[in-house]
């Protein structure tokens, strides 16, 4: 459900980045409020009973099918199998990650919210939600290097 130009390489590293996301994700969590109200709101809980389920159930899938689990697959056959769970599954936008409706949805959902993402999105290194010196605001960034990694 990645993107192929993140390669094998990229793509373990997003599972890696959401892995460690959902592990630190404290749900009730204060969230800043936005400009000019004073409401205040919490970070939902994740649903992570339905994802393991979903993972479950990929991976059955994949035994019965392919005598191998889910992660043992090639990538076609792993997005194949997602294609299948994901039918009937109507995703008109890409949802906040605590509202995927599937796992692999969700996975995504954490990548396009990555500078990762904007990177690969614009062809530059473009380095969004990274703090860097002011005096380097007006440097052009670099592009990508083959491949879509910096």
């Amino acid at each position: 459900m990645l993107p192929s130009e993140l390669g094998a390489a990229g793509s373990a590293k997003a599972v890696r980045e959401f892995t460690k996301w959902v592990a630190e994700y404290r749900a009730g969590a204060e969230i800043l409020h936005g400009y000019g109200t004073d409401e205040l709101t919490s970070l939902p809980a994740l649903p992570l009973a339905a994802w393991r389920t979903q993972l479950a159930a990929l991976d059955t899938v994949a035994q019965s099918t392919h005598r191998q689990g889910f992660a043992a697959l090639g990538m076609a056959e792993r997005q194949g199998l997602i294609r299948q769970a994901l039918e009937g599954r109507r995703v008109t936008a890409m949802p906040g990650v605590s509202a995927a409706p599937h796992i692999a949805v969700a996975l995504l959902s954490h990548f396009y919210d990555s500078a990762d993402a904007t990177d690969l999105c614009y062809g530059v290194q473009i380095g969004a939600k990274q703090c860097r010196p002011l005096v380097h605001n007006s440097r052009q960034p670099l592009p990508l290097a083959r491949g879509g990694r910096a």
